[in-house]
């Protein structure tokens, strides 16, 4: 671990209510001598960007001030960047602007990856957070996944948590060849990304507090009615076909890398002509695209009827 270097991605939108404590907590981390804090500002309106430019004026943040592209975009532009703008890494962390890291974050997760038997694979690893209120006071357990989903959950769900991610410089590689414009979430196609191409590496240890409020930037990190209502929205009526660009884009880039199993699935979701009766292959799946019985019915039903 003596040479190792990992950036941290960190995008902010009208963030100046959490975001120093949040960066603070990265430049508390054990291995801190070891980092370095990438962050792009997403067009904020408050002080956001002001107290950022305060970091980078002691030299603490590598710090870029942008126009608003929403947070994916926001993030793909830090993985496409980060190389040019701080240097080579060998991992990298997504960063959100208004958690808390525990201080061995980052110690804890390079000790996990880089313990892996194959180390030239790409390589995620996600670890346990606790949900906490607006003061970071904790309000309950997260449902951790103890054994990591397989794409064929995750190339239509998002279910980890970006911000405990960190992963190697080849898995960010990899991402980096999509298209920025056809993908609906960075965390969402690096898990994807990891099932099919490499490994993903688990870890019950609490390593960060989610902060949970009204403002939070993804309503899929909340656990709300509204929450309940806005993954509906997006992963089943997907009306503007954001999951099914992503999922082609995905297919014409890594389609001879993949194995037969997943390439048959991914098939199945372009309507590749190659492949017959797809609706109906699809609404009769052997494996579960969700956990819940009742998601996984209701999202075979959308995809035979075509409206995902």
């Amino acid at each position: 671990m003596s040479d190792t270097v990992i950036t941290v991605l960190m995008s902010t939108y009208n963030g100046e209510k959490y975001v120093k404590q949040q960066i603070d907590s990265i430049l508390a981390q054990t291995i801190w001598q070891k980092c370095r804090l990438f962050v792009r500002d997403d067009g904020s309106k408050d002080n956001t960007p002001f107290i950022l430019q305060e970091y980078a004026d002691k030299g603490l943040i590598c710090y870029e001030k942008g126009e608003n592209v929403g947070f994916a975009k926001s993030f793909f532009y830090l993985m496409q960047n980060a190389e040019k703008v701080t240097g080579s890494s060998d991992y990298y962390a997504f960063c959100d602007q208004d958690d808390f890291w525990m201080p061995n974050k980052l110690e804890t997760a390079l000790n996990c990856l880089q313990n892996h038997p194959d180390l030239q694979k790409p390589l995620l690893y996600y670890s346990n957070m606790e949900v906490c209120d607006s003061n970071l006071n904790f309000v309950c357990k997260n449902d951790f996944r103890k054994t990591p989903p397989d794409f064929t959950e995750l190339c239509l769900n998002s279910v980890l948590y970006g911000f405990t991610f960190v992963f190697n410089d080849i898995l960010l590689k990899k991402v980096c060849q999509l298209d920025s414009a056809k993908i609906d979430g960075h965390d969402f196609i690096l898990a994807a990304t990891a099932a099919a191409l490499g490994t993903i590496i688990s870890d019950e240890t609490v390593t960060a507090k989610y902060r949970r409020h009204d403002a939070n930037t993804s309503q899929s990190r909340n656990f709300t009615v509204k929450a309940l209502i806005w993954k509906i929205k997006r992963f089943l009526i997907n009306r503007n076909n954001r999951i099914k660009l992503q999922i082609e884009n995905f297919y014409d880039v890594f389609k001879t890398e993949l194995k037969e199993k997943d390439l048959h699935l991914v098939k199945l979701l372009v309507g590749d002509k190659s492949v017959h009766f797809k609706k109906l292959k699809l609404l009769f799946y052997p494996a579960r695209f969700r956990q819940s019985i009742f998601q996984d019915f209701v999202l075979r039903v959308f995809l035979f009827l075509g409206l995902l």
